[in-house]
């Protein structure tokens, strides 16, 4: 084996070397932001766990000459089983983070899903993603604002649609309140400070502009301070499967619910018109009490059937995870986290760069166990 890769490789030759290269180059209350999830993060920390106790059992004398790391999902064919998670307000942490994504989406050949809450608006990412760009939708108090989210993102070809389902309001995040964090940041001698002593992260800062919500600011009354107008319309509000089915109505793409993890919800989505769940517990970031995915998974596939599609995330970290996601029944797999570690860490190279850290590792993992293709890839190998 060749242990001489890429100078880029080996400096970073894992998620957690972006992480830390991550910790180093960007303000505090941004990577905690990025990093840190509910409560006392036990949560975070479960998810974690549980993909450690996930064990392959390899096949031995199986020719592993050509490994078939690409799949289809909804008509569309992808060159790997993952693809880029959602992450409000991306450009705190790296500003431009989400055009960044997008570009690597189309050159890797995988989804990239774009927030509500993002920094840039939804025709930019559309403009470079095509419909490998899919689009998360935060639903508003406001049924017009909700109902031109979805018509806009049907105007600039988005391919999917995703109703996130698992924030009826926002969580109570112990780093952001010791950092004193708001989103958008204030302008304080603190936040200078901080800014000031990640000298890279200023700089790409005063080239885009302060991070903002700049995906919903055209709906934000005139007068009323952008970031209270998002808090109220979209982070306490009430969701209803009324409305997801007045969703499916206006949307004829695919939608796709995230944040399932009971099995009777799963089974009103897919009532309700949802082609595909993502199994999730929002990194946990919502409630530290949450299962984790990978325990929710079965219970979850076994009420909805074989004809709908089952994705998950939270807390994916390498190819590693990625196959025992699919191992457990899992159709994809996004990361967030990874993704925007590899931004913050390399900017304009770090969403092809976190791709390739996975990619290789999912293909080191497939031959290691015998498996030559990531849709053979289930419970036989548990």
């Amino acid at each position: 084996m060749d242990y001489s890769p890429n100078p880029l490789m080996r400096r970073h030759a894992s998620i957690e070397d972006l992480e830390r290269t991550t910790e180093r180059r960007i303000p505090r209350f941004a990577f905690d932001y990025l990093q840190g999830a509910t409560g006392r993060e036990v949560c975070l920390e479960r998810n974690r766990a549980r993909l450690d106790a996930v064990t392959l059992t390899p096949r031995v004398m199986v020719d592993v000459t050509s490994i078939e790391l690409s799949t289809e999902l909804f008509g569309e064919r992808y060159e790997l089983p993952f693809g880029i998670a959602p992450v409000g307000l991306s450009g705190l942490m790296w500003p431009g983070a989400e055009l960044v994504l997008a570009a690597a989406a189309s050159r890797v050949g995988i989804p990239y899903c774009l927030s509500t809450l993002s920094t840039v608006e939804m025709e930019e990412v559309a403009a470079i993603a095509g419909s490998r760009a899919w689009f998360q939708l935060y639903v508003t108090k406001n049924t017009e604002v909700t109902s031109d989210l979805i018509r806009r993102a049907a105007d600039c070809g988005f391919g999917v649609l995703i109703v996130t389902v698992d924030v009826p309001a926002s969580s109570r995040r112990e780093r952001d309140i010791r950092n004193g964090l708001s989103l958008p940041p204030r302008i304080g001698l603190q936040t200078i400070y901080r800014a000031a002593v990640r000298p890279a992260w200023l700089m790409q800062v005063l080239r885009c502009g302060r991070p903002q919500f700049r995906n919903v600011a055209r709906y934000a009354p005139a007068g009323k301070p952008l970031e209270s107008y998002v808090m109220q319309q979209f982070l306490f509000r009430p969701l209803s499967w009324r409305k997801i089915a007045a969703i499916r109505a206006q949307w004829s793409g695919p939608l796709v619910l995230k944040g399932i993890l009971h099995p009777e919800d799963a089974k009103r989505a897919v009532d309700a018109g949802a082609d595909g769940l993502i199994v999730s517990n929002h990194g946990g970031r919502q409630l530290d009490a949450a299962p984790t995915p990978l325990d929710a998974l079965p219970s979850i596939r076994e009420a909805v059937g074989a004809h709908t599609t089952l994705m998950i995330d939270s807390g994916i970290m390498s190819g590693l995870d990625v196959a025992r996601c699919l191992a457990h029944g899992a159709q994809f797999v996004f990361c967030g986290r990874a993704f925007m570690y590899g931004v913050a860490a390399l900017g304009k190279m770090g969403g092809d760069h976190a791709a390739a850290i996975l990619r290789e590792g999912l293909k080191d993992i497939l031959t290691q166990i015998g498996c030559t293709s990531t849709l053979d890839l289930d419970s036989r190998w548990l």
